[in-house]
């Protein structure tokens, strides 16, 4: 019996496609991260919600939040402490990013709840412990 002539190798394309498929896959992948990172996600509105005497202007100073910023690099912890430190009347901020350009900080206001003398004057505390004021006499109902 006579043998076949063995032919030229079939290509196995299904291995072709993936020799470039993944390095076209990794491109895009690393494309996104870059975009999502500098040029996407940019905070265009700002959601306040929860009662507070302060306004969307200090709130947002002291959030040291600027318009146009990326949504994800924006250090949400960081920005929650800055508001809970620099208004007092503020007990609680807990802020969430809204994709794909909105950021949403609940707030929840400090209550006057007890005032405590404290080397000859009175401090005026949340319920939560923060100082609120230090007026000369206690506050009525606390």
């Amino acid at each position: 019996m006579q043998k076949k002539p063995v032919k030229r190798k079939q290509r196995d394309i299904g291995s072709e496609l993936r020799k470039v498929a993944l390095p076209i896959t990794l491109a895009a992948v690393g494309i996104f991260a870059v975009l999502s990172l500098t040029v996407l996600f940019r905070i265009e509105t700002v959601i306040i919600k929860g009662g507070s005497d302060y306004t969307t202007e200090e709130i947002l100073t002291a959030c040291e939040i600027s318009g146009g910023e990326n949504l994800i690099r924006t250090n949400m912890a960081k920005c929650a402490e800055n508001i809970e430190k620099r208004l007092v009347y503020i007990e609680k901020a807990e802020l969430k990013r809204r994709f794909p350009s909105a950021l949403e900080i609940n707030i929840t206001p400090a209550v006057e709840t007890v005032s405590a003398e404290y080397e000859g004057k009175f401090c005026l505390l949340s319920e939560g412990g923060k100082v609120l004021e230090i007026p000369y006499a206690p506050v009525e109902g606390t």
